[in-house]
């Protein structure tokens, strides 16, 4: 019993955090890899989506992964990179394509 009113402790707090602040992304600039890209932040109410950009790293298959929160979502052909932009919390976790 006393699990479920933890765990229920625990999803009320996160539904209030969620309500307070309504959009968490992963965040980091210029990682080469996405392990260094699972820190979370909140982002500001100017800039509800996250973003994810790969930027080619030489001629090899390297990439510079950055994550950030963004007010809108860029269209590919204004980068030399690939590009993720999703608008929920904890959209952008996963390495760009």
């Amino acid at each position: 019993m006393k699990s479920t009113s933890f765990l229920a402790f625990v999803v009320g707090a996160a539904l209030c955090v969620e309500t307070v602040h309504s959009m968490m992304c992963f965040t980091c600039e210029n990682q080469r890899s996405n392990w260094g890209c699972l820190r979370l932040s909140f982002c500001p109410s100017n800039a509800q989506k996250c973003l994810t950009v790969a930027a080619p790293l030489g001629t090899g298959n390297e990439r510079l992964i950055t994550k950030m929160c963004t007010p809108d979502c860029p269209t590919l052909s204004s980068y030399s990179s690939s590009l993720y932009c999703c608008g929920h919390s904890w959209c952008n976790i996963w390495p760009p394509k």
